[in-house]
């Protein structure tokens, strides 16, 4: 029950991972992410899950996770998920995606730690687009 739970499926899921069972590994990260977990648990089961469905090739599904878990949140954490969900547009290909998903998130959070890395994405997508 309680955190207590979601960290002993984050670690399961891990288990999996090092195991090489990706359909139990996205399993079990489906169920940690479930559980709704505040703060850093629940930003490493989003993570972790948004991880598995990017390397099942799953993007769409990645992004979302991501996006879902960044919601209304103001912290590092929410402006690192949409970091990562850009990032795995570009990673996919998905260009114009990416770009808009950057910006957004320049927009959002115009002082964010994240700001030079984004500004870097954004200029490598426009000079290669």
């Amino acid at each position: 029950q309680g955190p207590g739970a979601t960290y002993a499926y984050i670690r399961a899921a891990r288990a999996w991972d090092i195991a090489e069972d990706k359909q139990q590994e996205l399993a079990t990260w489906e169920k940690a992410y479930a559980r709704h977990s505040a703060a850093e648990l629940g930003w490493a089961a989003a993570s972790g899950l948004a991880a598995a469905r990017f390397d099942s090739g799953d993007v769409d599904a990645a992004v979302t996770v991501l996006v879902e878990w960044a919601g209304q949140r103001g912290s590092y954490d929410a402006q690192r998920s949409l970091f990562d969900a850009a990032r795995y547009q570009e990673l996919a290909g998905q260009t114009e995606q990416a770009l808009v998903s950057y910006q957004a998130l320049v927009d959002r959070f115009p002082q964010s730690m994240l700001a030079d890395q984004t500004a870097a994405a954004i200029g490598r997508l426009q000079s290669n687009g």
